[in-house]
């Protein structure tokens, strides 16, 4: 995604997505590779579990029967010039 702040673009990467449902949060987690990892803190404890490439068929509106909630955006960073 890239918005337009104080007259510069500005690159964002999708980096994890809040679901919930059942009164309980899951979540997944994107890694800068685009990798995709699956969190449930009841179920997988501290663990992650592996679902994928980003760029692969997931359907990232919904996970376990829980809807998305919140998704979290991080700005990339091109090089040291600020960019």
């Amino acid at each position: 995604m890239t918005l337009l702040v104080d007259g510069r673009q500005h690159s964002y990467a999708l980096r994890g997505i809040v679901y919930h449902g059942d009164n309980h949060f899951t979540a997944r987690v994107v890694t800068v590779e685009g990798r995709v990892w699956y969190h449930d803190g009841m179920v997988t404890g501290r663990e992650l579990v592996p679902e994928g490439i980003l760029t692969s068929r997931i359907d990232l509106t919904s996970c376990q029967s829980r809807t998305a909630i919140v998704t979290v955006y991080a700005r990339r960073v091109v090089n040291d010039l600020g960019n």
